[in-house]
C-alpha cells in the first residue's frame, strides 16, 4: 500500500452507516454488526485508495459549530435519531461505548 495517501474518515457518519447496513449481525457475545461494518468500510477504503494512513475524525459533543449554529446544527440527524427503535438505539449506543474505550496511537 501506499504510505504517502492519508484516509480522513468521518468516522460517526460511518458509524451511523454501518448501523443500517450491518447493525443486526451479533455473535454470542452480544451486538457486532455496527463494529463489523466499520471495520469492514475502513478496510475497504484503505484497499481502494492503497493507503494505510487512517485519520478517524469523530463528532465532539462541543465544537465551535455547535456553538455558532446551535439550533440547527444537524437538526437533521436528531430528528433521524428520533426514528431510530429501542433495539437500534442500544446497538449504536453499545458501538460508541467500544468506540470510545479503542485508543489510536
Amino acid at each position: 500500500m501506499n504510505n504517502k495517501s492519508i484516509l480522513v474518515i468521518d468516522s460517526n457518519a460511518m458509524a451511523y452507516r454501518s448501523l443500517y447496513t450491518t447493525g443486526g449481525l451479533s455473535n454470542s457475545t452480544g451486538k457486532t454488526g455496527v463494529i463489523f461494518g466499520f471495520l469492514h468500510q475502513t478496510f475497504k477504503f484503505a484497499k481502494q485508495y492503497k493507503s494505510n494512513n487512517i485519520i478517524f475524525c469523530w463528532d465532539s459533543k462541543e465544537s465551535l459549530r455547535r456553538i455558532l449554529y446551535d439550533k440547527n446544527y444537524k437538526a437533521n440527524r436528531i430528528e433521524k435519531r428520533k426514528e431510530l427503535n429501542e433495539t437500534e438505539k442500544k446497538v449504536l449506543l453499545n458501538a460508541f461505548d467500544q468506540f470510545d474505550k479503542l485508543s489510536f496511537i
